[in-house]
């Protein structure tokens, strides 16, 4: 057993991919002066247990320091705000944008308007990319600073290395930002007026409820279950961060709970307000196709059968993949535990 690569493979798991190479050749180097020629397997744990714990060593080596976010979830950190702030600026974007849309629509649209909507789109997705880092940074704070991702005490010992899988965790990072978007999309539902769109016309502001209430009540308790689920599927992930069989079940539900709520929710005969409707047919900009969508779901006949069943192959084929990649990630993990040898990846 190679109980030296085992050891720098644990170190340099600890630091960011750039500084990794470089650490693994002066570590490996510096074990190799301390060892004398032909080292049995006792003078090399005894030499590991000189240089100490992997994670404190790792520390060592980082070139940068850490303050208000630790190092034991700073890279964990830093690929979460890779994930959040894009995705956060373009919904806050195509929000913001569809949202002035709707409010400056009059009769004979002019450049303005778009400048407008360009205009808001910018500012509401700069906006919410900054509340997503405040609410990211805030987040991993509190859950370090309560000992979530506290390190243990420091009674490492050689042989545990082999209790130490090569097999990757699942990212710290993709698995907070998936948390943060449920609790976003949570979030605007129970908060959001998006029920009704507020036009202007013949300058006058005329208020139009787009969906009917009752389908509008229904469709948020589902999502709301929806990300319910999933945010246990994401809970279960951060407590073990590997795919056990409990993370498998849990992603298999959530996947499975949400196509199904999203396809009941397309199945219901009432959608849009006869309002909206009836809106529609004094703007010039709403052509015989969208007027006769809109009437179709606002008269209680629900979407047509080609759209509906294009949407529910969609999630169910989607749905089936979810669910081979998640047997295929429990699968690896198992393989990998089950055939671990070390300084081999399976």
């Amino acid at each position: 057993m190679n109980w030296v690569e085992a050891y720098i493979n644990q170190v340099i798991g600890y630091l960011p991919d750039g500084e990794q190479a470089e650490v693994k050749k002066e570590l490996y180097s510096n074990i190799m002066d301390m060892l004398p020629d032909d080292a049995t397997e006792e003078e090399i744990k005894s030499v590991l247990m000189e240089m100490g714990s992997p994670r404190k060593l790792a520390e060592k080596y980082r070139q940068h320091p850490r303050y208000l976010i630790g190092p034991a979830v700073y890279d964990d950190y830093l690929r979460t705000l890779k994930i959040i702030i894009p995705l956060t600026a373009a919904v806050g974007a195509i929000i913001g944008g569809i949202v002035t849309y709707f409010e400056q629509i009059i009769e004979g649209m002019s450049i303005a308007i778009f400048t407008e909507v360009l205009s808001e789109a910018i500012g509401s997705g700069i906006s919410l990319a900054l509340q997503g880092l405040v609410w990211t940074t805030i987040g991993f704070v509190i859950l370090e600073r309560t000992g979530m991702f506290k390190p243990k005490k420091d009674d490492w010992q050689v042989d545990s290395l082999i209790k130490t899988p090569v097999a990757k965790k699942i990212p710290l990072g993709d698995t907070i930002a998936e948390l943060v978007i449920q609790i976003g999309i949570i979030g605007f539902l129970l908060f959001a007026n998006f029920t009704s769109f507020t036009f202007i016309q013949t300058n006058t502001r005329v208020v139009v409820p787009v969906f009917e209430q009752s389908f509008a009540d229904f469709a948020v308790m589902v999502i709301i279950l929806c990300c319910l689920v999933e945010m246990f599927a994401i809970v279960c992930k951060l407590r073990y961060r590997r795919w056990t069989l409990l993370v498998t079940i849990s992603s298999i539900i959530s996947s499975v709970v949400s196509a199904l709520g999203f396809i009941w929710i397309c199945s219901q005969k009432l959608i849009f307000s006869t309002e909206i409707s009836q809106f529609l047919t004094t703007q010039d900009w709403a052509d015989g196709d969208l007027l006769r969508f809109f009437n179709e779901n606002s008269n209680g006949q629900g979407l047509p059968a080609p759209i509906f069943s294009g949407i529910a192959t969609i999630c169910l084929v989607a749905t089936a993949i979810s669910i081979g990649i998640s047997l295929y990630r429990y699968n690896k993990q198992r393989q990998v535990e089950k055939n671990f040898s070390f300084g081999v990846e399976v």
